[in-house]
């Protein structure tokens, strides 16, 4: 789409498959913007320091595997196809290798192809390429930059490259038989107290009918007299959430124990914007882990921002449930 008019700056933009495929599953959310300028070149001009571009001949943008830059995965979790440039094909979570052979001696024009699902080693060094090809697709994105001002190292870098916790019978759970359960058992998404910050999860109980300028109906506690029954929310409460003491007091528990590390990204950014994915990765699949953005809180006078990592499992009942697995803290 474009406007076609010399005496204004206008962008006439292309959507790419990718661009197509998420409009077609209604999952398109433009949230941030890139240039680059990758597909041109630059003719020096003695007067203008550059020569016009706008007599040459351009192609129209075509579909490149860097349109893709983090994987998305389905309901269960399992990745969704993913363009790179080695070629690795995934489907499902699984890692497919396709060979072809001749349909027989005498008949060289035709194939037949095989398809096989990498498993042990061969899946573990697929899987390496395929999570480094994010940011191998980053790379050739080739996005025009600001230089910082503050900061003369624009850089980026990592404290600690790789880090390991090893589970034993007795850590970080003490008595695992105590503490084993079955999704079945477990808190739904809408009772979990790590989504009670989310508008769409917060406890509400009815009311009769009130003019919207007469109360404050975002704390439910103003429109207690108001309801229409007395009701409680199930599992644990939602009414004050999730402190921040409560979550500082079990980081400290397990930072005891040795399962707490922390990472320092130096050198970094001014405004220290960041792009995390998480998996699980077993002999033979690989599935990607759910975020939950629980905010910020405040604690001993600083600004702390939480997130929670897991997986969704459904029960018997066909409810979500997450399954928290660990804690991110970023201040």
């Amino acid at each position: 789409m474009g406007i076609l008019d010399s005496k204004s700056r206008v962008l006439d933009t292309i959507v790419t498959l990718e661009g197509r495929r998420q409009i077609s599953s209604g999952k398109l959310r433009v949230k941030y913007v890139s240039f680059t300028d990758t597909a041109t070149y630059y003719k020096a001009d003695v007067v203008s320091g550059s020569a016009d571009a706008t007599v040459r001949l351009y192609l129209e943008a075509n579909h490149l595997p860097q349109d893709q830059i983090t994987f998305e995965a389905d309901d269960s979790g399992l990745l969704k196809p993913f363009g790179n440039s080695d070629g690795t094909q995934v489907k499902n979570g699984q890692i497919l290798a396709y060979s072809f052979d001749a349909v027989n001696s005498f008949v060289l024009s035709g194939s037949n192809q095989s398809v096989t699902t990498l498993k042990g080693d061969e899946f573990a060094s697929s899987a390496g390429s395929l999570l480094a090809s994010s940011i191998d697709n980053f790379n050739k994105l080739r996005v025009i930059a600001t230089k910082d001002n503050i900061f003369e190292d624009d850089g980026f870098g990592v404290g600690n490259d790789k880090i390991e916790f090893v589970i034993h019978n007795d850590r970080p759970i003490s008595d695992p038989q105590q503490f084993s359960t079955n999704v079945n058992h477990l808190e739904s998404i809408f009772n979990d107290v790590r989504l009670s910050k989310l508008k769409n999860f917060e406890f509400l109980p009815p009311i009769n009918k009130l003019d919207d300028a007469s109360i404050d109906k975002s704390d439910h506690r103003n429109t207690s007299e108001h309801q229409m029954g007395h009701y409680i929310p199930w599992g644990r409460s939602h009414i004050y959430g999730l402190s921040g003491y409560q979550i500082e007091h079990e980081l400290s528990h397990f930072e005891n124990m040795g399962y707490s590390k922390t990472i320092s990204f130096d050198p970094t950014s001014n405004d220290n914007k960041l792009v995390g994915q998480f998996f699980e990765i077993n002999h033979s699949s690989m599935k990607k882990l759910d975020v939950i953005d629980f905010g910020q809180y405040s604690y001993n006078g600083s600004i702390k921002h939480i997130f929670f990592v897991g997986k969704v499992m459904t029960d018997q009942n066909c409810t979500n449930t997450f399954i928290h697995i660990f804690t991110l803290v970023f201040g």
